[in-house]
């Protein structure tokens, strides 16, 4: 575990950049709470009513919690298109791997925040 959190670590940085979380070194604060609420709400309601909840958007800042999923799902594999997040989770084949891997990339993910500094929206 700690060496897949390692290793995405660079990928984590990137998705920062790639779904546009930071903006000239800076980070707003909810981005923080949305990565750490979302291991819990795995933990608590399952993958797929989490991914649901995250996906859920009818404001600018629910708009902004979906990046944080896009940005879990990319880190654990880039070719996964943020429209298929549902049909990827079903037709994967090992559902506890996968958990397992979405934990390590929000854990990564959460320390790649950090570096960054945090502001009020």
């Amino acid at each position: 575990m700690k060496q897949r959190i390692e290793n995405y670590f660079p990928l984590a940085l990137e998705a920062l950049e790639e779904f546009e979380i930071v903006n000239n070194g800076n980070i707003k604060k909810p981005f923080n709470g949305y990565v750490s609420s979302f291991g819990a709400s795995i933990i608590q309601s399952s993958l797929l009513p989490t991914i649901a909840f995250y996906k859920a958007v009818e404001t600018s800042a629910e708009a902004e919690r979906e990046k944080i999923i896009d940005a879990i799902f990319w880190i654990v594999n880039n070719s996964v298109s943020p429209n298929n997040l549902f049909e990827y989770v079903q037709n994967h084949g090992n559902k506890e791997l996968l958990v397992e891997k979405l934990l390590d990339a929000a854990t990564a993910l959460k320390l790649a925040i950090r570096t960054f500094n945090l502001i009020e929206p």
